[in-house]
Order: C-alpha cells, then structure tokens, then sequence
C-alpha cells in the first residue's frame, strides 16, 4: 500500500460553487435578523448580569450545563469567568458541568443521562450558587431536571434558550429567549450574550488586576 504524498485537488463545478453561494448568504442574512432582533434582550441580560455576578461577589460560584453544541458554549464561557474575559483580575468560581468526564458517564450509565446534571448541581450547588443552562433547541429532561435540582437547593436558575421547543416561562427564575428557532443562528447568539453576560459581571464586580 503506497502513502499518498500528492496533494489533494478538489475540482468544483459552477453548480457546486453557486449553492455554496447562496448556502453563506442564507446563513449571513439570518445572522443578520437574529443579532438585530436582540436589542429586545438588553435589559434582561444585562439584569442576569447584575444577579450573576451577586452571586459571585458573596462568594457563590457558577455552575453551568447544556447538551451538544451548548455543552461547548457552557466550557467556553466558564474558561472565561475561571480564567479571564476582558480584564486582568483574579479567578471567578465558574464549572460547566459537562467537563467532567467521569461524572458525566458513571451518573449516566446509573441512573440514566437525565439525572447526569442534576446529581452533579445536588452535589456541588449550594444556597447563594447559581446555575445557567444553555439549550438552544428543545430543553431536554437533563436539563429541566437540572433546573429543578438547583432551584430545590436553593440556586439561582438563569435560563438562556431559544424558540424551539422553549421550556415554560417561569421554570428558571430567570429566562433570555433568542428570538428565532434556528438552532445554529441561536447558538452563536447564545455566545454573544454569555460575552455580554461575562462583560456585565467584570464592570459589575469592578475587577481590576491583583
């Protein structure tokens, strides 16, 4: 069997070259309507903001969950808060729960993968915690069963969601809904707000360096 050393060529046809076209402006252009119709969100995030980094000054730490491409945000924005955003300062206690590798698969080869968040928010949340669940789909039983394990031990529930398949209002204490049901569209909104979320909490701390 011989290595292949020559490099790839990809031929692409007119046909091929005009859907890939008109597949990126699709996706600008619903990018586009989804960030212009977050104004409506300004104070509700920046409200979450403000609780959220209560919280952290009294000492309170930050768990966070969300299954797929959400789990990925939920690491993203806690390596923010544990590490850095924006500014030089010390550590914020923040964990996505979903980093925890043996947690995640003993909880759900034991009880099933809709206990896997909420026995880790029973074991590790305590009154004056928060959690921030992530879903920009359809919210599944891990997830709602997570909200209800933290809000029993005395968490703040922050709630960040889409259209699709929306949990009531009411389930976390607080709840942001990009308005849109496209998965994708929803998740890179979801990030921009967990930024936003990030920046509000840093100005509101005035964390500086040292």
């Amino acid at each position: 069997m011989s290595i292949l050393t020559e490099p790839l060529h990809f031929v692409f046809n007119a046909l091929a070259t005009d859907m890939a076209t008109h597949s990126f402006a699709n996706a600008l252009l619903a990018h586009r309507r989804v960030f212009g119709g977050l104004e409506v969100l300004r104070r509700p995030i920046c409200d979450a903001g403000d609780r959220l980094a209560a919280c952290l000054s009294a000492g309170g730490k930050l768990l966070l969950c969300g299954n797929g491409g959400s789990a990925a945000t939920a690491h993203h924005l806690a390596a923010d808060l544990a590490g850095r955003f924006a500014q030089e300062r010390r550590p914020l206690a923040a964990l996505a729960l979903a980093a925890n590798t043996p947690a995640l698969t003993g909880i759900g080869d034991t009880y099933g993968f809709d206990e896997v968040y909420a026995r880790q928010v029973s074991g590790l949340g305590r009154a004056g915690d928060a959690l921030l669940v992530l879903s920009a789909g359809v919210p599944g039983a891990s997830l709602t069963n997570a909200v209800k394990a933290a809000k029993d031990a005395g968490l703040l529930t922050v709630g960040l969601f889409g259209l699709a398949g929306s949990a009531p209002d009411g389930e976390c204490h607080l709840t942001i809904r990009v308005p849109d049901a496209n998965v994708a569209r929803v998740q890179e909104a979801h990030l921009f707000i967990g930024h936003v979320l990030c920046s509000v909490i840093e100005s509101a701390l005035g964390l500086s360096q040292g």
